[in-house]
């Protein structure tokens, strides 16, 4: 005898999405940093376990890199703003976005820096008053060709290849 269908329905519903596991709380994979919070889940996880409390005070700067706006700064009128922007981290190679639209690719083991791309996205003005910050880019990949994406402030959307910039 079924007199709430609709309850029934609702019930099992909830013990179903409680019994199957959420892929989102799983976080970063293989210690990379695909997307601007982590994963698609955008959890801002990562299982990663070699650096904990007790040799936390341990950690050394491994290598420093000077942001590839910085011999802007004098020359333009926009001025970037704090930097803020949320690295990417793919197969060894850091994507670093710059106050100013650019994107810089790192090697991850030593800071050399491979690429950069400068959409001179500044000599089109702000979108905003005031300073300049882009926060996030975005890693896609079809399983062949790899991008790299940026909203730059000039009101531009660059797809960059995430290998030649």
């Amino acid at each position: 005898m079924r007199k709430h269908p609709a309850l029934a329905a609702l019930a099992g519903l909830l013990a179903l999405s409680i019994a199957i596991p959420s892929a989102a709380q799983t976080g970063a994979a293989k210690g990379e940093w695909r997307h601007y919070a982590g994963d698609r889940g955008s959890t801002k996880y990562s299982a990663l376990d070699q650096i904990d409390r007790d040799n936390f005070s341990k950690l050394q700067v491994a290598w420093r890199w000077q942001s590839a706006d910085a011999f802007l700064e004098e020359s333009v009128e926009l001025r970037p703003g704090h930097f803020r922007g949320t690295p990417l981290m793919v197969g060894g190679v850091v994507y670093q976005p710059t106050g100013l639209s650019q994107v810089a690719a790192l090697d991850a083991g030593t800071g050399e820096t491979l690429w950069v791309h400068d959409p001179r996205s500044y000599e089109r003005g702000s979108v905003v008053h005031g300073l300049v910050q882009i926060l996030g880019i975005e890693y896609w990949t079809d399983g062949k060709e790899e991008r790299i994406l940026i909203a730059t402030g000039g009101r531009q959307l660059v797809s960059l290849d995430s290998t030649t910039g």
